[in-house]
Order: C-alpha cells, then sequence, then structure tokens
C-alpha cells in the first residue's frame, strides 16, 4: 500500500476514534430558564451551536439554522441549544431583532472550553448514545450538513436495553421531510449555482433519482436530466443558473418506485427582489407561478394583471367590449416597455376572439422585432389557443409568418406550438424543422419524437412518422415521459397511454398502406 495512502487511512481512523468520545456532561438553563442536563437527554439527538453575537458568519447561517429547527418542530426527540459567549442582559436585547429558535444559552464559555472550541460559530452533534458523532466549525452548507448529521443519527439501530432488536426502518410511506424536494439558496439568483437535495423514502434501499430542469430566460431556454449523485442520507445535484433566467421548474424522479416531485420557483435579482415575469398566465411547462406572488412584488406586471382578470368570472367572453373596456384600462395600468405592452395586448385580444385587432398587433410585434421573447410568445400561444372555426378569421398568410418565425430558433415557444398544434398545422415544413432540430436537442426525450411522429403523419409519410413513433415509445420506456412531462404522474400515465394508442392506428395505416 502506497504511503500516501497509508497515511490517509490511519488519519481517518484516528478522527473517527476521537470523533466517537463521550460528549462532555453539562447542565444549563435557557434564557426562558429551562434546564437542559445531557444526562437526562439520552436517546434525543442533541444538536449544539457555539457563537456569539457580534460573530459575522454566526449571523450570515442564522437564517438556514432556524429552518432546521423548523423542519424538527414536531420532534422530541431532536433538541437545539446555543450556547453564547455573550451574556444575558446583552442576549436579551440582541434576539428580539435577530430571532434564533435555538435555546440560547448565556454566558457559556466554560461549556465551549469543555468542547474544545476554538473558532465560531462551531457545530457539535451529540447522538442518542451521548457520543460525538459529528463537529464542524464555519458556516458553509448549515442547512445539509445539519439535516444529513440529524437524520443518519435518528435512524441508527439504537436501544437504550443492551440486546434489544430496533428497527430503522422510517414509518410509513413518508419522506424524511417535507417538502421531498428542497433547493439552497431558496432563493435562486441569476448566474448563481443552486444545490438541489431530495429526500428518499427509505434510508435501507436509497433508489436511484434523476433531476430535470427547465430554466426560463428573457431570451433562453434551458432543459436538462442528470443523476443525482448520494450524499450522506440525501440525493444531490448542482444546477447553474443563467444570467438571463426567470424562472426555474424542477421535477425529480426515483425508480423503481416511480416517485415524482416537483417545484417551480422564481429567478431573483441581485437586490433580493424576484425578477419580473412574463410566464404567469401560460405557465412554463404548464407549472406557472401563482399570480398573487408576482402582484406582491410588481403590482403594475401586465402579464399579472390580465391573469388576474381571467380568473374572475364573466370578465372575459368573445366580445370585442372587453377590448374596448378593461384592455384600455389594463394598459393604463400597466407599466411596461412597447413590447410588453403589445405582447399583452395580444393576449387579451386572443381571448375576446377580437382577430382583426389581433392581426395588426401581430404585424407590429414582428415589425418591431421579430426575434424578441416577447414576440415569439405571441406567436406561439397565436398557434396553440383552441379556436374551433375561427382560423378561417385569419389573414391568408399570418399563421404560414408565424411558423416560419418561430422555426428560425430553438426555444420553449417553438417547441410548444409545435407539440400543442396538430389539427390547425399550417406549415407543415417550419414545423418539421422544430421538431427536428428539438430530437437532435434532446435526443431521449418522447416529446421530442413524437412532435417530429405527428407532423410526418401530417405530411402523409407514414413510414417515417411510424419510426419517429417507435423512437417515442423506445424513450418513454425508459421513464424518460415523467422526467420530461411537468404534469406528474398522472398526467403522464394518460399521455402514455395516448401515445401507444396513436402508435397503434398508426400501424395499421401503414399497414393498409398499397
Amino acid at each position: 500500500m502506497p504511503l500516501a495512502r497509508l497515511l490517509a487511512l490511519t488519519v481517518a481512523l484516528f478522527a473517527s476514534q476521537v470523533l466517537a468520545k463521550r460528549a462532555p456532561s453539562f447542565d444549563v438553563k435557557d434564557l426562558d430558564g429551562k434546564r437542559y442536563a445531557l444526562a437526562e437527554l439520552s436517546g434525543k439527538v442533541v444538536v449544539l451551536n457555539f457563537w456569539f453575537k457580534a460573530c459575522p458568519a454566526c449571523r450570515s447561517e442564522r437564517s438556514e439554522l432556524n429552518e432546521v429547527v423548523d423542519l424538527y418542530r414536531d420532534n422530541p426527540d431532536v433538541v437545539f441549544l446555543a450556547p453564547a459567549l455573550d451574556k444575558d442582559s446583552e442576549l436579551r436585547k440582541f434576539l428580539p431583532k435577530n430571532p434564533f429558535r435555538y435555546a440560547v444559552v448565556a454566558d457559556a464559555g466554560d461549556l465551549a472550553d469543555a468542547y474544545n472550541v476554538s473558532s465560531y460559530p462551531s457545530h457539535v452533534i451529540i447522538g442518542r448514545d451521548g457520543q460525538i458523532v459529528r463537529r464542524w466549525r464555519g458556516a458553509v452548507d448549515s442547512f445539509y450538513r445539519l439535516v444529513d448529521a440529524i437524520e443518519v443519527e435518528l435512524h441508527r439501530p439504537w436501544s437504550p436495553e443492551p440486546g434489544r432488536p430496533v428497527s430503522a426502518l422510517l414509518p410509513g410511506n413518508r419522506p424524511l421531510w417535507e417538502p421531498a424536494l428542497l433547493v439552497r439558496p431558496e432563493r435562486p439568483t441569476r448566474g448563481s449555482t443552486v444545490k438541489i437535495f431530495y429526500s428518499p423514502q427509505s434510508l435501507q434501499h436509497p433508489p436511484e433519482a434523476q433531476a430535470a430542469w427547465d430554466i426560463h430566460g428573457d431570451t433562453s431556454f434551458t432543459q436538462g436530466v442528470a443523476p443525482m449523485r448520494t450524499q450522506g442520507v440525501l440525493l444531490s445535484y448542482e444546477l447553474k443558473i443563467p444570467e438571463d433566467a426567470t424562472l426555474l421548474h424542477l421535477r425529480v424522479i426515483s425508480s423503481p418506485d416511480r416517485r415524482v416531485v416537483e417545484q417551480t420557483l422564481p429567478i431573483f435579482r441581485a437586490d433580493g427582489q424576484p425578477v419580473r415575469n412574463a410566464f404567469i398566465n401560460l405557465g412554463a411547462c404548464d407549472t406557472p407561478l401563482p399570480v398573487e406572488r408576482e402582484l406582491e412584488h410588481y403590482p403594475d406586471n401586465p402579464f399579472a394583471l390580465l391573469t388576474r382578470i381571467d380568473d374572475q368570472p364573466g370578465q372575459l367572453g368573445p366580445s370585442t367590449d372587453f377590448a374596448r373596456g378593461e384592455l384600455l384600462w389594463l394598459l393604463r395600468t400597466a407599466d411596461g416597455k412597447g413590447l410588453e405592452l403589445l405582447a399583452v395586448t395580444a393576449d387579451a385580444l386572443l381571448r375576446a376572439h377580437d382577430f382583426k385587432a389581433m392581426n395588426q398587433v401581430l404585424d407590429t410585434l414582428m415589425l418591431l422585432d421579430r426575434d424578441a421573447f416577447l414576440t415569439r410568445r405571441a406567436l406561439s400561444r397565436l398557434l396553440t389557443q383552441p379556436y374551433g372555426d375561427v382560423w378561417r378569421q385569419w389573414p391568408a398568410g399570418l399563421l404560414p409568418q408565424a411558423w416560419k418565425v418561430l422555426a428560425e430558433r430553438d426555444d420553449i415557444w417553438s417547441r410548444h406550438a409545435a407539440r400543442r398544434n396538430t389539427a390547425g398545422l399550417m406549415d407543415t415544413a417550419a414545423a418539421e424543422k422544430i421538431c427536428t432540430t428539438w430530437r437532435d436537442a434532446e435526443p431521449d426525450n418522447p416529446l421530442a419524437h413524437d412532435c417530429l411522429a405527428r407532423v410526418m403523419e401530417k405530411q402523409g409519410r407514414l413510414q417515417e412518422a411510424l419510426s419517429a413513433s417507435r423512437a417515442t415509445l423506445d424513450a418513454m420506456s425508459t421513464g424518460k415521459l415523467l422526467l420530461y412531462h411537468s404534469g406528474g404522474p398522472r398526467l403522464a400515465a394518460r399521455d402514455e397511454a395516448e401515445l401507444w394508442a396513436r402508435h397503434a392506428e398508426l400501424s395499421l395505416a401503414v399497414r393498409s398502406e398499397p
């Protein structure tokens, strides 16, 4: 064995022996007068945080520590103590403005010396058997490290009576905590890296899990799938947020139980405010953010205002009265750039079925900036809204022009139009270009193959359509539909049945050909 490796193993073994020593006993009272004696906490996990109020790193991690306390507030087997160097009177002035949910112990220098604490903050985890099972210094990744240490100790086989068998199984079929999917930091910012943590349902047989994401930006759309790695009792993945991101949609699927959890998060600016969002109503990936959340920060966001109007019964309908009344009010109320106001006008006119005015708005949008995110958004909505027979009311060149503009680049709006639109497909050549680009970008995405199959079927190329349909089923058989589908297992199962039915019909059509 190489000397370096032997030394590393020796150090690791020595460290484990040092950590597994008996915790120094203590008998202290917190600021509320509640007594904590280590001898009486047998069977509980004791979490210590050594700190003082003037410590910058201690302040930076306090919100994460409070989150951990909230996570275990209903678990009597976890005790949180915060021995502080400060005096009782100083802490009573400090804590009302800086809440700390640990039980705070004042003037605890002697306790810090007993635990050999030399830097702050310091964390010490005492197991249910009274042994120190983990300790570290600093405020990096406090939430993850604490949760990981607590969960490992909570589910470690242990018994207060020697020889008594204890099971480490989780009760029922619940995750380690709710929600099962956590993102840290909680408020992703543009250009930052976020950590995604997934809580498995079984510690004895941790599943394999894959993370799927859609990141929507002002001018970009990023979608991907990657396996998560085991980190303690959690599964994790790191994800880079683009500089122009506006919305983050996450899905995690674990196998073999095919459990799916998902979450949609706004993206924040450096000043802590969420980025103004144009995905309010349509909902990127069909999972829109609550309009109330957007209006809380941007009460004049025209897309959010229109969504709120849409949620009020009787406000919208196939009448131009809306365009003359509520739309004018909306444009007076909303504060936005020219493209923004034109795009929200297009949304409103679509709902009001005022197609004559809509044509003028779309022409203006394409004239101003045909490649703009909001222009492509409006064109995609034009092609995906269910209008029945009103297609005949559109000018002859508008729909082919909309397809041509969308086919010029691969983004969420071109994919949305190509996947959703079959009956009203006016330009199959442009749609084929969209679906082919999509399939080449994501060869394991069943929805991309299905998009191409339906366009080819529309073109009468049944053999090629059947081949693309088979590729759809192959990708679907590996569980990828759940990863790329935003509607959860129930809607994914419905779509899976439809894909099989469509493939069967296509097979029969090919068989009946000469």
